[in-house]
């Protein structure tokens, strides 16, 4: 740096005979020093009021160094350089490089402006030769209705705001051999004025599975703020084995809303801000209770629910289930009085979300009779609901109760029975010449499904003899290949 600089012998002639010397700087001597790259103005007034002014330009061959960046829209507020912003900067800013004044203090009017230059059409920016010193930058001319986004807001300094309120940077240092620093940015965004009160929403609900609540309407309006409203509807919600969370509802996006059909009691909110703004503010919380079907005053969760013979001693259950918005499991549950139940079999939901789903199951042991069915829903939060009951009437003899298949056989012979017996019933497996092959008893009062082995026979003809306590015989044909 030029330490001294010497008046011409106008200024000194000035001096000696008691004429008044400024500085720029401020100054007032006839010799400034200690001064730092830049233009300076000096002006002399003579005792008989003539003045003199002259400018004079210091550069500097003290290692200066490059420093800039960026200006740029920070639509989305949040301080920081988006990929998507990093290509919407702000041309037309003017950027000043500020050194302090006399008094050591920035902010203050004897603030030295070093330079300035202006941003280009893509929001860029260099001052270059910035000698050794401490100073500010100094960002004007944002567009109207806009505003600095907020100051060092993330961790980055190269992708943050480095500017206050005011577009004025916190002073910093550049020191001898000091890398270029091309990190000095500013985020400027819409001026928000946001709303102080979200309004709330009405009201709370109870319906029964499937159905479609009412609209969700406005309690009272949203207060205080300027500019267009905006909407934005949430549920709470889990998604897979996450904790449940609110999510947006990205259609969803006006004063009130209709949710479609609900399986599950849900619960909505309503978000608000003004155009401009990033932040929302959430009203209160709708609780749209759902009671599963089968409940009082609701119907089944199943749409189509159908009994049907298969031969003489089987019966068909089928049933199409409503969408599953979650996992269900089905239990088929069998009674002959309407009173006392058991669980036959269960079905895992399919757990489709879009379509109906279709179940089916054969039940091989129904009694001889009257058949009452039903199907029970299990959600994974323990919630059970049932379906209607049907019934099915199987009429057979004693004697016809008792069924052996498949017939031809090859590997595996199947006996069951679907009257309950006051005594034991006797089933002998043998070969046409007679010879036992297989034993077996349906106990009294029994329900059974038995399961001969006959793979290892040779092919040829079999006889089952079933004989019951009464004296009864009934005689069976089997092939067996």
């Amino acid at each position: 740096n030029f330490r001294k600089i010497f008046l011409s012998c106008f200024i000194v002639f000035s001096f000696l005979i008691g004429g008044i010397i400024h500085w720029s700087n401020g100054e007032n001597t006839a010799t400034a020093t200690n001064l730092t790259g830049g233009t300076y103005t000096v002006t002399v007034t003579a005792a008989n009021g003539c003045t003199a002014t002259t400018t004079v330009n210091i550069g500097t061959t003290n290692n200066g160094i490059t420093i800039g960046d960026f200006v740029w829209f920070d639509n989305d507020q949040d301080g920081f350089q988006s990929p998507t912003e990093a290509a919407q900067g702000v041309a037309g800013i003017i950027v000043k490089l500020i050194k302090a004044g006399p008094d050591g203090f920035f902010g203050t009017i004897d603030d030295i402006i070093v330079t300035s230059t202006t941003t280009n059409a893509a929001g860029n920016y260099s001052i270059s030769c910035v000698a050794p010193g401490t100073y500010i930058l100094m960002f004007n001319g944002i567009p109207s209705g806009y505003e600095f986004t907020n100051q060092d807001a993330v961790n980055n300094d190269c992708l943050d705001s480095d500017v206050n309120g005011l577009g004025v940077t916190h002073p910093f240092t550049i020191g001898t051999g000091q890398a270029n620093n091309l990190c000095f940015d500013a985020g400027i965004h819409v001026v928000c004025q946001n709303i102080a009160n979200p309004g709330a929403i009405c009201c709370n609900q109870t319906i029964c599975e499937g159905e479609t609540p009412a609209v969700l309407t406005e309690a009272f309006a949203p207060i205080g703020g300027s500019g267009a409203l905006e909407y934005l509807w949430m549920q709470y919600i889990q998604i897979g084995q996450s904790s449940p969370q609110w999510y947006p509802i990205a259609t969803a996006t006006s004063s009130s809303y209709q949710p479609g059909a609900l399986t599950s009691t849900s619960y909505f909110m309503r978000c608000v801000r003004r155009a401009g703004c990033t932040n929302y503010s959430e009203s209160n919380i709708i609780t749209i209770t759902v009671l599963p079907a089968g409940s009082a005053g609701c119907g089944g969760f199943a749409q189509n629910f159908s009994l049907k013979p298969v031969g003489p001693t089987s019966v068909e259950i089928e049933w199409v289930a409503m969408p599953e918005n979650e996992q269900y499991m089905y239990t088929v549950q069998h009674s002959v009085n309407t009173v006392d139940w058991s669980d036959i079999t269960t079905v895992m939901g399919h757990h489709n979300t879009t379509t109906t789903n279709t179940y089916k199951f054969l039940d091989q042991t129904p009694l001889s009779g009257v058949n009452f069915y039903r199907i029970m829903r299990t959600a994974v939060t323990g919630v059970q609901a049932y379906s209607d009951m049907k019934s099915i009437e199987i009429a057979l003899s004693d004697l016809n109760a008792i069924s052996i298949y498949p017939n031809p056989v090859h590997s595996t012979l199947f006996i069951k029975n679907i009257a309950k017996y006051d005594s034991d019933v006797a089933i002998d497996i043998t070969t046409a010449n007679g010879d036992l092959v297989h034993h077996v008893v349906i106990a009294k009062g029994a329900v059974e499904l038995k399961n001969l082995g006959m793979e290892e026979l040779p092919a040829g003809l079999y006889f089952a003899r079933i004989r019951f306590e009464n004296g009864d015989v009934k005689t069976v044909k089997i092939s067996k290949f």
